[in-house]
């Protein structure tokens, strides 16, 4: 959507505007957990 080459372009983006993402360790364990739920359940 916003065309920006990088995750850390999209980063700075964001913070210039002022929307910083409140992303904090639980944050990540809660998505790694998605992801092996998910990776568990996609067969080939």
């Amino acid at each position: 959507m916003l065309d920006l080459p990088s995750r850390w372009a999209v980063e700075t983006f964001l913070k210039q505007h002022k929307a910083d993402l409140h992303y904090d360790e639980a944050d990540l364990e809660r998505d790694r957990a998605t992801l092996r739920q998910l990776r568990s359940n996609y067969t080939l």
